[in-house]
């Protein structure tokens, strides 16, 4: 049962005598849940018709955990999104709802804000209520959705009259009830249950709470004396001198009984995480340094093959970047058993797929997935371009290759609406002096400008057993396996292993800004770059965190402000991306064609701002934790996934038996943790580029 008030009260500041405060009226209006779901405000044309049969369910639901799941299984079915937001109403109306996010996130924030403003808001109170009745908690998500409700300590806490600092929810212990001939009077002391909260007014809590003196002119049969209860109020503001003579006017709209204290996680991240087992894997080094890494797994008589060499772009130097990428693929143009073409060709006959590499700045990774009965041509075929690909290697050849990477430099950057912004960032993020300054994939010039020469020398230094690691992951006996590798690997010279890089430290003084123009794009682009932490050391996994929180599509802070104050963009992307020698929190929104730059760098700033003070609870940090393990896991499901997760773990954790240290970084952050890395790294020490279709290259700063 709800009660709905629509009367005055008067608040006084806690010094002032109880007794003495002003008399609060107010009139008890009692509603059947039918009754408020049959009303004008809750029944928009386009969903009513599915409130009888909502109604009936949310009776014979348990719990706010049954309706729950019921509201979830509608959910999921989008063309049911009426259906569902009428039973989200009505389990609400119930008493049996409490996921406040859900409702905050579209599509359904706008079936909530088509409702009436008194009616919508009685609504979140229902459902703040049942989660506990602490506004504290829940206010600020809701305001920052748009919706105007404030705690009683920041409306009070206003000297001028502020238009949107009006509606109020507070909760309240009902401390005496008296009868008077003139109506029920109701002491009520604004309560926290004894949790501190922080407002512009000033720290407040059970003891120090602001207290109330409300009268009805009908008793409250259902309102019992040492209870606490929700209240939604509306403050007027009166002139100061009449302030501190009678007090703080209010009217009371609807009173709420309370559930137990429920701290909401989207339905996006609830009973998400997935049970995650130590992979088996078997490790171990060969006499001439070569790490091997052997995971059985024979569900499909398949295995996944790589073969990484530490080496990337970090070991190019001036005038040569692109080195490292141009000699990727040179190593599929045969080697002195294997004829040109013929790597691919013996693959596929054999069944293989899956036949790639890539190069990173840290790593270079070589990879192919083959029936179980062909993983010794596998391992044969990548002994002999580790031996004897220099054989192979000519003048022509290389002219031929620097062709096919100048194309897919062309294809892959400069024909690709942002690609030169992409690599200009890159270049203005690391500066000359570190290893990654040159990129990737290089320039046309620096392309050019490598030699045969430089192309054996590379070789020489890097591509040998020391220096690398091969990881198989399918169907294979594990000793059978080791036969075989070491049959084929272990008369290779082991090579001197590469020396470990001093990576400088990054320091960008900002911000700083810079216009440039997108030849290829239709859209202007505003990124905004952070220089993060170097790899896996502390604050990394809660800029991770930070980036799903900016733009997950279930309600990600940036996603959701630029929706809700209607700016019109095309793309909205946020990420950590995690480097041994230097990592980089980049935001990314392609803008409408109405939409100013200034704008949306303000509102990404804002975002950010917000988040820095948005105090997520234990149990949404915990959620958090399981999305981002999810994450890491469902994207390692195939055998060539785990492959390359096994060589990431290797490479950069410390081993690949680290694969549960890694993801507890994320169940060990924490509130705190999270916004002292947002305040370290996310602060006025940033690159904006501003991407500007035909416009000439400017810079200013």
């Amino acid at each position: 049962m709800f009660w709905f008030f629509g009367s005055i009260c008067r608040i006084r500041p806690a010094r002032l005598p109880l007794l003495g405060s002003a008399i609060l009226v107010l009139s008890l209006l009692s509603l059947s849940v039918e009754g408020i779901a049959a009303s004008a405000d809750y029944t928009p044309s386009t969903w009513k018709s599915y409130l009888p049969e909502a109604n009936s369910r949310a009776k014979l639901s348990q719990d706010d955990i049954t309706c729950g799941r019921l509201v979830d299984s509608l959910v999921s079915q989008p063309e049911r999104e009426k259906e569902a937001f009428a039973q989200m109403v009505a389990c609400a109306l119930a008493g049996k709802y409490s996921d406040l996010r859900l409702m905050m996130v579209s599509p359904w924030r706008k079936y909530l804000t088509s409702l009436g403003e008194l009616s919508q808001y009685k609504l979140i109170a229902s459902v703040v209520a049942r989660r506990g009745g602490r506004p504290h908690y829940d206010i600020g998500e809701i305001r920052y959705r748009g919706i105007f409700l404030y705690t009683l300590g920041e409306a009070i806490a206003v000297e001028e009259p502020d238009s949107k600092v009006q509606y109020v929810l507070t909760r309240a212990q009902v401390n005496n009830i008296e009868m008077e001939p003139d109506g029920q009077y109701l002491s009520l002391q604004e309560n926290f249950a004894a949790t501190t909260y922080f407002s512009r007014g000033g720290s407040f809590n059970a003891e120090t709470g602001r207290r109330l003196m409300a009268r009805s002119y009908r008793p409250l049969q259902t309102v019992r004396r040492d209870k606490s209860y929700l209240f939604l109020l509306r403050i007027v503001h009166l002139s100061k001198k009449k302030a501190e003579d009678d007090g703080y006017q209010a009217t009371i709209y609807a009173a709420y009984p309370l559930g137990d204290l429920k701290i909401e996680v989207s339905r996006r991240l609830r009973d998400r995480g997935v049970d995650i087992e130590p992979p088996n894997i078997v490790h171990y080094q060969l006499k001439n340094g070569l790490k091997v890494v052997l995971h059985p797994d024979s569900q499909l008589p398949l295995v996944s093959v790589n073969l990484s060499y530490d080496v990337g772009a970090d070991r190019e130097t001036a005038g040569k970047y692109g080195l490292a990428h141009l000699l990727e693929h040179l190593m599929f143009q045969g080697s002195a058993h294997v004829k040109r073409g013929q790597h691919f060709g013996l693959l596929q006959q054999g069944g293989g797929f899956e036949i790639n590499a890539t190069t990173s700045f840290d790593l270079t990774s070589y990879m192919e997935t083959v029936p179980s009965q062909e993983l010794e041509l596998a391992l044969w075929l990548e002994a002999d371009r580790m031996a004897f690909l220099k054989p192979s290697l000519s003048d022509e050849s290389l002219q031929r290759e620097k062709r096919v990477v100048i194309n897919e430099l062309r294809e892959r950057v400069y024909d690709q609406p942002y690609g030169s912004i992409t690599q200009s960032i890159h270049r203005k993020v690391f500066p000359r002096q570190h290893p990654y300054s040159g990129g990737v994939i290089g320039t046309e010039a620096e392309i050019n400008a490598i030699s045969l020469a430089d192309v054996h020398s590379f070789y020489d230094r890097y591509y040998h057993p020391s220096n690398a690691t091969l990881v198989l992951a399918g169907d294979f006996e594990v000793e059978a396996a080791k036969r075989l590798i070491e049959k084929y690997f272990s008369t290779i010279p082991a090579g001197k292993k590469a020396r470990s890089l001093d990576f400088p430290n990054l320091k960008l003084a900002g911000p700083q800004i810079v216009v440039e123009r997108a030849a290829v794009a239709r859209l202007p682009r505003v990124s905004l770059i952070w220089q993060g932490p170097s790899n896996y050391a502390g604050g990394a996994a809660e800029l991770d965190i930070a980036a799903f929180l900016l733009t997950d599509r279930g309600g990600g802070f940036l996603r959701e402000r630029l929706e809700q104050i209607k700016l019109l963009v095309h793309e909205v992307n946020a990420y950590y991306l995690e480097r041994e020698g230097g990592s980089t929190f980049e935001v990314h929104v392609v803008l409408g064609r109405d939409t100013e730059t200034k704008t949306i760098k303000r509102e990404v700033l804002s975002a950010l701002y917000l988040l820095r003070r948005y105090s997520l609870s234990e149990e949404q940090m915990a959620a958090l934790a399981k999305v981002m393990e999810r994450s890491a896991m469902f994207s390692s499901q195939t055998l060539s996934q785990r492959a390359r997760l096994l060589q990431q773990l290797n490479h950069y954790a410390g081993g690949p038996d680290r694969l549960i240290p890694f993801l507890e970084r994320y169940h060990k952050a924490t509130t705190n943790s999270l916004q002292a890395a947002l305040r370290k790294y996310l602060n006025q020490d940033h690159l904006q580029v501003i991407a500007q279709p035909g416009t000439a290259l400017r810079r200013a700063k």
